[in-house]
């Protein structure tokens, strides 16, 4: 697909390297947040109070496409979220098909203290949940669509401290 303009251009090559950014690995003694709006999570590490600790995820984002039937553009934004919802469960099971509104992942280092990436999606709608079990253990697995995202970037200084920051963002509902 050849982009139209230069400005798409330009956001297709940003979400591009943010999807590669936000689905890598992350190291051993990494870890990645997610926080859901209204929703309380069970995280107690530092600055993370009733977040969500995330296992695995993947954030993809693509431009939106025309749909002719509703005549609107429509968003191919998606994002695939391992955690564990604990006693949050059911009140996330009944936003399935609802908007979230603003959902943040980070990524921080091992001081969890500084992220090395923040990534907000606006719009977020919850599509799916699921829960599996992994040797005796419950894990929930949430899918996301979303309009749009910003992801900030973050340099480390070799104390650990946060340095200077890149920001980008994504518009996943272009106009066609």
């Amino acid at each position: 697909m050849r982009p139209r303009s230069t400005a798409c251009s330009r956001q297709l090559r940003l979400g591009v390297a943010a999807a590669a950014l936000l689905a890598a690995s992350p190291a051993a003694a990494d870890a990645t947040y997610l926080q859901l709006p209204g929703i309380t999570g069970p995280s107690t590490g530092t600055r993370y109070t009733g977040w969500f600790e995330v296992g695995q995820h993947q954030v993809v984002l693509m431009p939106g496409l025309y749909d002719p039937d509703r005549k609107a553009v429509v968003s191919r934004c998606q994002a695939t979220i391992r955690t564990q919802l604990g006693t949050a469960g059911a009140a996330v099971a009944q936003l399935v098909g609802g908007s979230l509104g603003t959902v943040r992942l980070e990524r921080v280092g091992p001081l969890d203290t500084l992220p090395l990436y923040q990534a907000i999606l606006r719009n977020a709608v919850l599509v799916q949940q699921s829960t599996t079990f992994d040797a005796g253990a419950a894990y929930d697995t949430l899918a996301l669509t979303f309009d749009g995202a910003d992801v900030t970037t973050y340099q480390k200084k070799p104390d650990g401290s946060r340095a200077s920051g890149t920001q980008g963002s994504f518009n996943c509902l272009l106009a066609p």
